[in-house]
């Protein structure tokens, strides 16, 4: 299986009529991984979510429905989108951090699922007020992996979606909903059952577990400031420097050991790029030494999927390959 580009891989997933998810995932899969606030497609992506439930014949099913704020639900929850009727007697919420969604059981057909609730630090808060980008890179980063040490092994239309809380909610709310979103309806919980792990898999995704909290929340190194961007950066650095540490402690499994030794030696070289990137002292210096760090992390890809294969975890590759 080879690597693809970002727009390949954002490609790959909306080859559908556009839709609330696909465009998450896109923007997921480029590193937009900022959150809701302020972005208009998320307004456009909400609509065609409504219509095509009503086109599906399933409007009915929660046409009477009572909504409740997207903020009040906590780990565990599954929901879905309002019925149409409702959106039309309030328009406002579809453009409010306060998005209201209809509190359903996560085992039969739903449209996302609350992973967890994040408290966001004082520093974080500010930042939010500020409407700096990147602010929710790390925010969720733990709890996605805590629910699913695997990412390959979701369906590859879930997307990963943090939901930052306005400027004027903060004082209330300062929290970050982290959510599963489905493209085409969920159907159960997708928390992973940890115990299904073997050892050899579960020592091996401990091992990649800092670089996917990181890399799977990727900036967009357009739209990032040289400071965010620097420090980001040394948190990568240091991220793959405990993944690569881990990894020679864990040695190879048995048929995957020149793949395994390529992975290494990809991240080690990509720890180096990194810390060249947080020294960086402009910003274009430091967006193209991050594509280049990117570059280098990517060149791991194809042979981590022999390594995963070798240890009897899932080999379908998350789209742009953000995780390992």
């Amino acid at each position: 299986m080879s690597l693809r580009s970002d727009q390949d891989a954002a490609a790959a997933v909306t080859v559908q009529p556009p839709s609330r998810l696909a465009e998450a995932v896109a923007l997921q899969d480029g590193g937009r991984r900022a959150g809701w606030r302020g972005r208009p497609w998320l307004r456009r992506s909400v609509v065609v979510v409504v219509v095509g439930a009503v086109v599906a014949g399933a409007g009915w099913l929660w046409a009477d429905a009572r909504p409740v704020a997207l903020g009040s639900l906590g780990p565990g929850d599954c929901f879905s989108w309002p019925s149409p009727q409702y959106l039309d007697k309030h328009p406002e919420e579809v453009d409010s951090f306060g998005l209201m969604v209809v509190r359903t059981s996560c085992v039969g057909n739903h449209d996302g699922e609350v992973v967890d609730v994040v408290a966001l630090e004082p520093a974080r808060a500010a930042e939010v007020a500020e409407e700096r980008p990147g602010v929710s890179t790390s925010a969720c980063g733990k709890a996605f992996t805590r629910a699913n040490p695997d990412y390959w092994a979701l369906p590859a239309d879930i997307g990963f979606v943090p939901v930052l809380p306005g400027k004027e909610d903060l004082a209330d709310h300062p929290n970050v909903s982290c959510l599963y979103l489905g493209d085409f309806g969920i159907t159960g919980s997708l928390r992973a059952d940890a115990s299904r792990l073997t050892d050899g898999q579960r020592r091996y995704l401990d091992a990649v577990d800092p670089y996917n909290e990181l890399s799977a929340m990727a900036l967009d190194l357009k739209g990032v400031s040289v400071d965010r961007l620097s420090a980001w950066a040394g948190e990568m650095a240091a991220a793959e420097q405990t993944m690569v540490e881990r990894l020679e402690q864990l040695g190879a499994p048995a048929g995957a050991e020149q793949a395994f030794a390529r992975v290494v030696e990809r991240h080690r070289a990509a720890q180096f790029d990194w810390q060249q990137v947080a020294s960086a002292r402009t910003s274009a210096e430091a967006r193209r030494l991050a594509e280049a760090a990117r570059d280098t992390e990517h060149e791991a890809m194809d042979p981590a999927l022999a390594v995963r294969a070798a240890l009897g975890l899932s080999t379908t590759m998350r789209p742009a390959g953000w995780s390992l």
